[in-house]
């Protein structure tokens, strides 16, 4: 968490909740679901991944991973 997400994710703390509460029972349409992630600012995809993963979520029936930058920017630039 860089900069200040910190401040800003401890600010929207009830909002991420309920996102987890709903990723808990599995999520079946991860577009619409981290439509509503991205709308959180301060949560990215590294941070949001690693709270599925440790929760034991599943993405469209699949256990979740965590994806952090280095893993990102090698699907984005197609080097892997």
């Amino acid at each position: 968490m860089r900069g200040n997400h910190f401040a800003k994710i401890a600010e929207n703390l009830e909002s991420i909740a309920e996102l987890l509460a709903e990723a808990e029972n599995g999520i079946e349409d991860w577009p619409s679901h981290y439509d509503k992630v991205r709308s959180i600012k301060g949560l990215g995809l590294s941070t949001y991944s690693k709270f599925i993963y440790f929760m034991g979520a599943q993405v469209e029936g699949f256990g979740a991973l965590i994806l952090d930058m280095r893993v990102i920017n090698a699907i984005n630039t197609g080097h892997y």
